[in-house]
């Protein structure tokens, strides 16, 4: 009983005791803030195989050096550009006093040519196979500017040419080109009466008035003023010639064709043969150019200056004497 008054007491106090302050709950953890995801490393750039890999450019082959160009001859040049080209001649002149030197410069090799063949054939002021220079080219503004100076020289009655009547102002002391006293077929030929260099009043004697005359017009190789006369009932043409237009003219060249019954000193005409021809003739074909013996024109002389005969059928159908180029 003693037992149980002593419990008694215990477990009333332990009943009325304060209840014990309950613990704090723990306050629940924050929950963690997902992180920024990592960013996936990029993956590596494969390996291209190569098989794959760009081809590389072939290097353009090495263009071959161009073989230097030959350097062009200087051609001599004035103030205005290229100089221009003067063809010139030596030969000599008529005179009271007898044959003088003269140049002539003409201002292209055509008509330098043309008058060679001139000084051949003895035109009018000319001496007959006198020609101790051919042509010369010669580049200046003036022909004085490379020979003799200006006041040497004088306008030709050809326009663009010049003339120096002092001397031959070429160089080199020249020799004749053809032979003095030489035969010379164009000048030594006849026609009947008529011939080269004859007044016109002795053929309008001879043959009477032309039945047509053409306009006196100038010739350009020889600075002439030439006239066409025609007699077609007698079969013949002939020019005449003068130093001025209303000068005195003369026989500047003659052709014949049928109905001619003219024949020449050497007896030939129209109708001959060409056996009878070259016969007569044969030895004064141009040795330059001969003709041959089966050509339609045989030349006697030159086509500066000579007899020409056309032939058909091996017959003369023309004969002309005269220069056959101007």
């Amino acid at each position: 009983m003693s037992r149980w008054l002593v419990l008694i007491p215990l477990l009333a106090f332990a009943c009325t005791a304060p209840p014990a302050t309950p613990e704090k709950p723990a306050t629940p953890a924050t929950p963690a803030s997902p992180g920024t995801p990592a960013t996936p490393a990029t993956p590596e750039t494969p390996t291209t195989p190569e098989t794959s890999a760009t081809p590389t450019t072939p290097s353009t082959p090495t263009t071959p050096t161009t073989p230097t160009t030959p350097t062009t001859p200087t051609t001599p040049t004035g103030d205005s550009g290229p100089l221009p080209s003067w063809w010139c001649v030596c030969y000599s002149r008529t005179t009271p006093e007898g044959g003088a030197p003269l140049t002539a410069c003409r201002a292209n090799e055509k008509e330098c040519h043309s008058l060679e063949g001139a000084v051949a054939a003895g035109h009018k002021g000319m001496v007959a196979r006198s020609l101790t220079h051919p042509c010369q080219e010669l580049k200046a503004e003036h022909p004085g500017d490379v020979h003799g100076g200006r006041e040497a020289w004088q306008p030709s009655k050809k326009p663009g040419s010049w003339l120096s009547l002092a001397a031959c102002q070429l160089p080199g002391e020249g020799e004749l080109v053809q032979v003095e006293g030489g035969p010379d077929p164009m000048s030594d030929e006849r026609l009947g009466g008529l011939r080269l260099g004859l007044p016109a009043a002795d053929v309008i004697k001879a043959v009477g008035e032309p039945t047509r005359r053409d306009r006196i017009e100038m010739e350009g190789a020889t600075g002439e003023y030439v006239q066409t006369w025609e007699y077609p009932d007698q079969g013949l043409t002939l020019r005449v010639s003068s130093d001025t237009r209303k000068g005195p003219q003369t026989v500047y060249t003659l052709q014949i064709a049928a109905p001619s019954t003219l024949q020449t000193r050497k007896g030939i005409g129209v109708g001959s043969t060409r056996k009878e021809v070259l016969a007569a003739y044969g030895k004064l074909r141009d040795p330059e150019d001969p003709s041959g013996d089966n050509d339609e024109v045989f030349i006697a002389g030159s086509v500066y200056g000579g007899v020409f005969f056309t032939f058909k059928a091996d017959k003369v159908t023309e004969i002309f004497v005269g220069a056959g180029v101007e």
